[in-house]
């Protein structure tokens, strides 16, 4: 209770209503006279004296206790009403001895002991128990009953002509209208409910009820309301945490404004419950504008209550309540009728009301003027118990019923969800015309609170009937309604008693209707998913994102049907299959479903995003049993168990499948608009040629819309997974049309394609026949012909693969190889055409002979520009031969040949016997006892006579083995000449001659290993070149390069390789122009020098790091004297330029960074830059030619290199990368005009 500051204390010690103050008593009515300032403490008797502690004040708050002699229950029957209160006072029958407040229960719904009763039998006609015309009165502790007005009146008074407001009042723990404790499941044991309402108030910011269990009034079985909140004046009051029972009309009702019926915090809800009427009502003035505007009632707050069920408390905890069992309101759970602007719930969790079981809706919103009510995170049509659902509790009728405008249920926050399941109706039913502009947003319509499991709704989920432009979702996922596990999902009927129609203008959005929440879990509701019945002009779906809706597993998706469903828009949906397009979530029947009549309704179109997608259904993609005009475009329609799209009617086959009668237009579904015929289908570069014929209503212009699908029904028929495109074809007199034409997607060979007609009314055909992807390719049916010179003519023969159905052609001609038309044949060109069924055709080319001795002539064939999608295959060119009778030989001049093995080659000659025409023949060595790569060089090719030649020679290098081991045989062979034969020789042998042993040189004078020299060997082999550095890399740290690495081919001399001074003690670095042997240039020293010889390295530490993006230059000495210069552990002197010979230094030009400007050798300005990630380590030559580039530390699929060059004479404007490494995930974007070489990616040098 609230701290309040008393003046005194009076003791109530008499249950007898007396009014006699000498006696030694204080009744309760001269209590009330005491603290009125009625009756003088002075006037009392001296016992009675004695009971009253202080002085009673009229300004300020006294106290009047109970301590009524006797024990047990006290009852205080007053013989007439009670003054009223006028004057501030706490009135608490707690202070009686016995009494205790509310505690927590498990069964009962209040545990208090109360033992003062106010007994208003005997009180006369209207008497209140007790009427307050005060503030900041608190009245706790009393049970209330059997008065003929109100249990407790709560009213300002006029005196003299001034209000005096009763305000700030607060009614805690008391029992109003019963005197024994509420069951949980039980009825009230004892009804003595008073006259009127339990709790009449008509003035402002009362307070009713508290959040905890001590302050909880019982208000049961009075004779009218529970609790009534009236008149203008009857705003900001709080009604919280009471159970309000079985009163005769409603519960709570409110005639005013800004009141709030419970409260979101824990405990603060009521439990309103098991009375006649409504559990709360909100009702305003009739009429959408009140006489004034203080009249509109509105602004009123109903949170956190449980309405239309019995309530007690969790064992552990007193302020968490778990429904029982249904304790029905005798009407709706909450009715606001002509009041706008309230809210039912709320965002906070605790505001959430739980309406089930009342025996009509369990939300009713009614009337012209309540308009923008929310209701926000209730749980309507079920309970909780024991933290599971109750499944036994539905509200009789709708779980919610609007029949005004303006309503938003839901919000696009998770906090706002509306759970409405298990109603014995509809789960929401918007109604008539007045219902418009509603919204209806992110709530769980037919299923569990967790969105996992079936508590439908025992007709629709969501029913509009007759009423218009209403939203249901939106775009947004938070937008979105889940309604599955209900007979339909969503209903937009129109009854036809109005014209124009009423249900037109909705929009449904984005909602997941049949599934779980999560999208994927089949949770259909049993017969339609969205019904459209007599109803025009309404959407289901979009085109944007997210605006269309998953309709799928339920037994229909969409149907629509009656006369008067015209000119609705089906649009982006996902029908028998989730968001991603990929999981089977079919309806049980068809996907769409057009019936009785429908006409002129469009299912796709042709805007983007306007195609659904429509897959797994059991029977069709799209089925259309009457009614005209309806056109089906841009869909994916794939993977539906018999037909795509169906027209019901006509001549099918036993799959359901309409054959096309001659002509139209025909009775029957969509008018069994003609579908057409395809012929051919052949991928064409990026696009897809198609070709076929078309009948149907003569001279009219027709949609044909190309789809490709991975295979095609059992039909034959197709389904269209991809729209490839569409285009328009006009019939001409006889209704015939053909088309040969290319798409603007690629269908892969193997995919099937298909195609639908839509007449100008937009009635849209079955699909076609399925027609397979297939490459059409023509070509010569061999790369080569020949014919005889005395031969009349040569027949060409050309074959065409694929597309055998369909017509194409392709250029002929001939031209000129070595035969000469006129002379040796006769030219011909043209076009070859194919017709239907056709794969080969023929072409003769007249020959002449000329009588003369000459070599075989040649002429070229080449096929070109082919039509219909066909493309020129392979061999698309091919050579015609004339043979000539006389043929020539070609050999070897000799059976023999010989060389010295110092020679360094061997030169062998090839000759024939004319010299008509060109010839090639074929060379090759194979090892007699020479070897291959020991004693020559293994050689193969050809050799070619040109016209006039007679005589053409090879050679074989020849290798020095330097040992004493005789002489060698290579075989030698000629092969496959191009015109004419082999003659004799035609194989041959080649002897080497041995010419002894090479003396080395003396033995090495080079370093003892167990005493490292730091004198290089003075004779070094020159056949044994010494250490040579096969890899060179940087080590990049904090500020820059701080390390390099060199990798040596050998092992090395440890002191040399350790001295700073075979480096030139520092690195040269670039100074702020950028580039080397300039006046800024500067050198940083090497802090040491560190030999690793498991590796052969040697790792290189600048005293400070060599800054990023900037070149520097080291050289290796390898001219040593002294203890300075690189040598192997044997002292042979460094091979620095890599030439084989020993001596001379390693130059280097380097850098690490992202970004590299330089010249090349020719003077050229090269470009590199390495973006989104990773560094470029670039090895320059003395000359400026970048010779190694090595990516490091990149990004997969991030990393950019680029380049480029930009000319300068005298340069070419190109430039070459010895070698490129590192690429691997690096996107390589480098200019046309940078050539990579192919180098050892191990060696790295630059000569001398």
């Amino acid at each position: 209770m609230e701290k309040r500051q008393l003046l005194a204390t009076i003791y109530v010690t008499t249950a007898v209503d007396e009014n006699d103050p000498t006696d030694p008593t204080i009744s309760l009515r001269e209590a009330i006279r005491l603290t009125n300032g009625d009756l003088s403490v002075s006037a009392l008797s001296t016992a009675a004296q004695s009971m009253v502690v202080g002085t009673p004040s009229t300004s300020a708050q006294d106290y009047i206790a109970f301590a009524i002699p006797g024990g047990g229950l006290q009852t205080i029957t007053p013989v007439s009403a009670l003054p009223a209160i006028t004057h501030p006072v706490t009135m608490d029958g707690y202070t009686q001895p016995g009494a205790s407040p509310n505690a927590p229960a498990i069964t009962r719904i209040d545990y208090a002991t109360l033992t003062v009763r106010l007994d208003g039998s005997l009180a006369g006609p209207a008497a209140n128990g007790l009427t307050i015309n005060a503030s900041n009165c608190v009245i706790s502790g009393l049970m209330i009953v059997k008065f003929q007005g109100n249990g407790i009146e709560i009213s300002n008074r006029i005196d003299n002509g001034i209000v005096k407001k009763a305000q700030g009042n607060s009614l805690f723990g008391n029992f109003i209208g019963t005197s024994s404790n509420p069951v949980a499941g039980q009825p009230i044991s004892t009804v003595e409910g008073n006259g009127q309402s339990g709790v009449s108030i008509t003035s402002s910011n009362n307070r009713v009820g508290g959040n905890t269990p001590g302050l909880r009034n019982v208000i049961a079985g009075n004779k009218a309301v529970g609790i009534s909140i009236s008149k203008q004046e009857g705003t900001g009051n709080l009604v919280q945490g009471n159970a309000i029972l079985d009163n005769v009309f409603q519960g709570v009702l409110v005639l005013s404004s800004n009141n709030t019926i419970g409260e979101a915090l824990a405990g603060g809800g009521n439990v309103i419950s098991g009375n006649g009427a409504q559990g709360v009502m909100i009702l305003g003035p009739d009429g959408p504008n009140p006489s004034t505007p203080d009249a509109e009632i509105q602004g009123n707050q109903i949170l956190g209550n449980v309405i239309g069920a019995d309530i007690s408390y969790l064992s552990n905890d007193a302020l968490i309540p778990k429904g029982m069992n249904p304790r029905p309101n005798g009407a709706e759970g909450i009715l606001i009728r002509n009041s706008p602007k309230n809210s039912i719930g709320s965002v906070i969790p605790a505001g959430k009301n739980v309406i089930a079981a009342n025996q009509a809706d369990g939300v009713l919103i009614d009337g012209v003027a309540s308009t923008n009510n929310r209701l926000l995170n209730n749980w309507i049509g079920f309970n909780i118990a024991d933290n599971l659902i109750s499944l036994s509790i539905p509200n009789n009728l709708n779980g919610v019923r609007i029949r005004s405008s303006g309503t938003l249920i839901g919000d696009s926050t998770a906090a706002g969800t509306n759970v409405i399941s298990l109603n014995h109706e509809h789960g929401i039913m918007l109604e008539g015309a007045g219902a418009t502009d509603n919204v209806i947003r992110g709530n769980i319509v037919g299923l569990n609170p967790d969105g996992g499991s079936d508590f439908g709704n025992t007709f629709d989920g969501i029913h509009l009937e007759d009423a218009g432009h209403n939203i249901i979702g939106g775009p947004n996922p938070g937008d979105r309604n889940t309604i599955s596990g209900n007979n339909h999902g969503i209903v937009i009927r129109d009854l036809g008693s109005t014209s124009p129609a009423l249900a037109t203008g909705n929009l449904v959005q984005g909602n997941f209707i049949g599934t779980a929440t999560d999208g994927i879990t089949d949770l259909g509701n049993a017969v339609d998913g969205v019904i459209l019945d007599n109803a025009p002009r309404n959407k289901i779906g979009g085109i944007a994102t997210g605006e269309g809706n998953v309709i799928s597993g339920n037994n229909t998706g969409v149907h629509i049907m009656g006369l008067g469903a015209r000119d609705n828009l089906v649009q982006g949906n996902f029908i028998g299959t989730d968001l991603t397009g990929t999981v089977s979530l079919h309806n049980k029947v068809d996907g769409v479903l057009i019936t009785s009549d429908a006409s002129s309704n469009l299912i796709g179109g042709i805007d983007p995003g306007a195609g659904n997608t429509i897959a797994f259904n059991v029977r069709d993609g799209v089925r259309v049993e009457s009614g005209s005009d309806n056109a089906i475009l841009s869909n994916r329609i794939d993977s539906n168990t018999v037909l795509g799209i169906d027209l019901v009617g006509g001549n099918q086959d036993q799959y359901g499948v309409t054959a096309n009668s001659p002509g139209s237009p025909h009775s029957g579904a969509n008018r069994l608009q003609s579908y057409p015929i395809l012929t051919a289908v052949a991928p064409s570069g990026n696009a897809t040629f198609v070709q076929g014929t078309f009948n149907a209503a003569p001279n009219t212009s027709f949609t044909i819309q190309f789809f490709s699908s991975l295979e095609k029904d059992k039909s034959g028929f197709g389904q269209g997974r991809m729209l490839l495109g569409t285009s328009t074809l006009m019939t001409d007199a006889s209704g015939n049309a053909t088309f040969a034409l290319n798409v603007p997607i690629a269908v892969p060979s193997g995919q099937f394609v298909t195609a639908t007609a839509t007449d100008p009314t937009g009635n849209t055909s079955e699909f076609s026949n399925a027609m397979p992807s297939e490459p059409v390719t023509i070509q010569f049916s061999s790369p080569t012909f020949s014919i005889s010179e005395g031969a009349a003519s040569a027949t060409i023969t050309i074959t065409r693969n694929g597309g055998s159905g369909g017509t194409a052609s392709i250029k002929f001609a001939t031209s000129d190889g070595t035969a000469t038309a006129g002379a040796d044949y006769t030219a011909i060109s043209g076009r070859i055409f194919f017709n239907p069924g056709e794969t080969t055709k023929t072409v003769t080319i007249p020959i002449t002979d000329d009588q003369l001795v000459e070599a075989n002539e040649t002429i070229l064939l080449t096929l070109s520009e082919p039509t219909n999608g066909a493309t020129p295959g392979t061999p698309a060119t091919a050579i015609l031969t004339i043979v000539d009778n006389d043929q020539s030989a070609v050999q070897f001049n000799a059976a023999t040949y010989s060389v010295n093995e110092k020679a360094g080659t061997a030169t062998i000659t090839v000759t024939r016997n004319s010299g008509v025409g060109t010839l090639t023949v074929g060379y090759a060595t194979s090892n007699g006892s020479a070897q291959a790569g020991t004693n020559y060089k293994s050689t193969s090719g050809q050799v070619t006579f040109d016209a006039g030649q007679t005589t053409r020679t090879f050679t074989i290098p020849i290798l020095n083995d330097n040992l004493a081991d005789g002489d060698k045989v290579v075989n030698l062979t000629l092969f496959n000449p191009s015109t004419g034969i082999l003659g004799a020789p035609s194989t041959a042998v080649l002897t080497i001659k041995d010419s002894g042993v090479v003396t080395p040189g003396g033995p090495s004078t080079g370093p003892n290993p167990g005493n490292p020299s730091t004198k290089p060997n003075p004779n070094p082999d020159l056949n044994q070149p010494g250490p040579l550095i096969r890899d060179f890399h940087l080590i990049v740290g904090p500020g820059g390069v701080t390390g390099i690495l060199l990798t040596f081919s050998e092992p090395l001399d440890p002191v040399r390789a350790q001295n700073v001074a075979s480096y030139g003690f520092v690195v040269v670095s670039a100074g702020a122009d950028g580039y080397l042997s300039t006046p800024d240039d500067f050198s940083v020293p090497l802090a040491s020098a560190v030999y690793i010889p498991a590796s052969l390295q040697v790792l290189l530490t600048p005293a400070t790091p060599l800054r990023l993006n900037t070149f520097n230059q080291l050289v290796v000495n390898g001219n040593p004297s002294g203890t300075v210069g690189v040598t192997n552990a044997n002292g042979d002197l460094l091979d620095g330029d890599s030439n084989g010979v020993n001596g001379g230094a390693y130059t280097v030009i380097f850098g690490a960074g992202d970004k590299f400007v330089y010249s090349d050798r020719n003077g050229d300005r090269v470009t590199l830059r390495l973006s989104r990630g990773g560094l470029m380590e670039l090895q320059r030559g003395a000359d400026g030619e970048a010779r190694q580039l090595r990516l490091v530390q990149t990004v997969a699929r991030r990393s950019i290199l680029s380049g480029s060059v930009k000319r300068s004479r005298p340069g070419d404007g190109r430039t070459t990368l010895g070698t490129l490494s590192g690429t691997a995930g690096v996107k390589i974007r480098l200019n046309r005009s940078i050539r990579v070489a192919t180098l050892s990616a191990t060696r790295f040098h630059t000569p001398g």
